[in-house]
């Protein structure tokens, strides 16, 4: 764990998955959240290849999911402010699988599994569609802090699960 003056504008903390490194930002006033979302990060550590990549879409959804399970048990008042639109795309893919497999997806890699229950409960490559709309929605945030256009691809991530359209992403 390291504390670190200059962080990327809005950053509260860094999981580094090469060196398995925590950085929270110095005068971060969330540390047991940050410190707790970073920890997620790091146990949940992705295989080359894995679909759970850093700063992804359905990474952060998830670990911001189980961080708000997390501190409600602690305060029942809390209100997620980080990614706050990534976790309702999770609770919506929640309607085509259960948590269980959710979270073993999260820290076992079972990927396969989780894309194989939602598509069942959709179509072929609807999981697919979901996850890279996702994760396009992480990307506009970090690299362009524009969270509007964040919320339009979250938007279309959850419309990727109601119904088949074009596939610009590949997906099928």
């Amino acid at each position: 764990l390291k504390e670190k003056d200059q962080f990327p504008k809005g950053r509260a903390g860094f999981y580094i998955f090469e060196t398995g490194v925590i950085e929270i930002a110095k005068g971060n006033k969330q540390v047991f959240e940050s410190l707790t979302h970073e920890l997620l990060h790091s146990f949940s550590a992705p295989p080359k290849g894995s679909i759970f990549i850093k700063a992804g879409g359905l990474t952060e959804g998830v670990t911001q999911y189980l961080i708000g399970k997390i501190m409600r048990r602690l305060s029942p008042r809390y209100i997620n402010q980080t990614y706050p639109d990534q976790v309702t795309a999770v609770e919506k893919l929640l309607q085509f699988t259960n948590e269980e497999k959710l979270i073993d997806t999260y820290f076992n890699q079972d990927f396969f599994s989780l894309q194989k229950d939602v598509d069942n409960q959709t179509y072929p490559g609807a999981f697919c569609r979901f996850y890279r709309y996702l994760d396009k929605s992480i990307i506009v945030i970090i690299e362009k802090r524009d969270f509007d256009k964040s919320k339009d691809f979250v938007n279309q991530a959850v419309k990727a699960l109601e119904s088949k359209e074009g596939d610009p992403l590949g997906c099928y």
